[in-house]
């Protein structure tokens, strides 16, 4: 809501009153500093196996194919930790807007995340099966698994988080505000 005021010079000024709903992780203080640090150490652990995993002499890396798979979860690895970032950031009690941003779009990241990390380790599987089946495709796909699995852990963790509605006292300021549940 826009509310205008006057200030000592007699000039007018819009101030702008949040009333939408607020919406809270439901997860004690100390559940809510973990889980930040769960995130840190997952992201962090997924890229450094994804980029020893991208960075090995295996079949899997050479071939153009396989290398489009990797070019792709390295996107989603960017978009990832921009909604990383966004989360680490965001205050205990958020907005709407704050929630749509940081909860359900790194939660939407992690996902395709998760999925073309899948990608590059089968592709990195079926260069192993097919091309050239030397251990280090091998451990290269083990890379790009463990990888995934430390993505998927994020959305799981962020997909399995209940927020509370909390009602705005703010809500009455405007005629036409609506609190969802």
């Amino acid at each position: 809501v826009e509310v205008p005021e006057l200030d000592d010079k007699g000039r007018t000024r819009i101030r702008r009153i949040y009333t939408g709903a607020y919406y809270k992780a439901a997860l004690t203080d100390k559940a809510w500093k973990l889980r930040r640090v769960w995130y840190i150490l997952l992201i962090l652990a997924s890229a450094a196996l994804f980029g020893l995993s991208a960075m090995s002499s295996a079949a899997a890396n050479t071939v153009r194919w396989a290398v489009l798979a990797q070019v792709v979860s390295v996107f989603c690895y960017i978009f990832l930790l921009w909604f990383w970032v966004l989360r680490l950031f965001v205050p205990r009690i958020m907005t709407k807007g704050q929630r749509r941003e940081c909860a359900r779009n790194l939660r939407l990241a992690a996902l395709i995340g998760t999925i073309a990390l899948s990608l590059s380790a089968l592709c990195a599987v079926i260069c192993v099966l097919f091309l050239h089946g030397a251990a280090a495709g091998l451990w290269t796909a083990v890379g790009f698994l463990l990888a995934d699995g430390c993505v998927f852990a994020v959305f799981w963790m962020e997909d399995h988080t209940d927020y509370e509605w909390i009602k705005n006292e703010n809500a009455e300021a405007d005629g036409f505000a609506i609190n969802e549940e």
